[in-house]
């Protein structure tokens, strides 16, 4: 008897029991309030913030963000852009993707560094590398479809992008004036299979840049209007020359040096 009695006032006193007596709810509360304040209160416990990452995507090249005053440098890891310290090892992770970060860039003076994912619903997203904020973000630049390249220009002006469509859409962006659309579109016809690889600015003149595609390379023009582009022609055997690899403009100048797969 004695063992039942005492087996049932454990359970009735117990804060899990349905017939919880009113004499002891100012009880239960000074219980149980320690438990709920505790974690509110020491704002280090935040288990869902990502504080570091191991690893780096090597298929989307590394941006050297050095300056006078700092040694930062930016690499995609996953689906956050990492911008990691080399001298004091701190590394903070830029985080609004919701797919794997494809292509990252930076102005001449490391000043903004676009970001952008691919796949569905994917972002271009521009960050202060000061202050670590997102300044603009483009939502679905090239609406249901892909983005395949996008680039910001060396004077931190512009941006061009590139849908993967059947015919790829190039969007050029006047992005700090804040519009959602772009300011001029053109579509890139008559190239078949062959699809944009990378996007490189004249430093010179930032609203001349080249189109480098595996075997076709594209000049495009920006007159503060319309995107005006025509493919570059080739002498000779252009299947002698193999695949373009990479492409970069010579100083103070219109003309492209190319790298091709084939050394004849």
């Amino acid at each position: 008897m004695n063992k039942r009695e005492d087996s049932s006032s454990i359970f009735s006193n117990s804060w899990i029991s349905f017939g919880t007596p009113v004499e002891d709810e100012e009880h239960l509360k000074s219980s149980r309030s320690p438990r709920r304040s505790s974690s509110s209160e020491n704002p280090k416990l935040t288990p869902f913030k990502l504080r570091h990452s191991y690893g780096i995507n090597p298929r989307v090249p590394l941006v050297n963000l050095t300056s006078k005053d700092r040694t930062l440098i930016a690499y995609a890891c996953s689906h956050a852009t990492a911008l990691y310290d080399y001298t004091s090892r701190d590394m903070h992770l830029l985080q609004g993707h919701q797919n794997y970060v494809s292509m990252i860039s930076t102005d001449t003076e490391g000043k903004w560094l676009l970001t952008v994912d691919y796949g569905k619903d994917n972002v271009v997203i521009i960050w202060d590398t000061e202050t670590r904020v997102p300044i603009c973000t483009l939502f679905n630049p090239h609406g249901m479809e892909e983005i395949l390249a996008a680039k910001l220009s060396p004077n931190a002006k512009y941006i061009v992008t590139i849908g993967n469509g059947i015919e790829m859409t190039i969007k050029f962006w006047l992005w700090s004036y804040g519009r959602h659309e772009s300011d001029a579109t053109a579509v890139l016809t008559g190239l078949g299979n062959d699809r944009v690889k990378e996007i490189i600015f004249n430093s010179e003149f930032s609203n001349h840049f080249l189109l480098g595609l595996e075997s076709n390379l594209v000049f495009v023009t920006w007159d503060n209007q319309t995107l005006n582009w025509k493919v570059a022609k080739i002498n000779g055997d252009a299947g002698r020359l193999g695949l373009f690899n990479v492409s970069t403009y010579i100083m103070k100048t219109h003309q492209v040096w190319t790298g091709t797969s084939n050394v004849s």
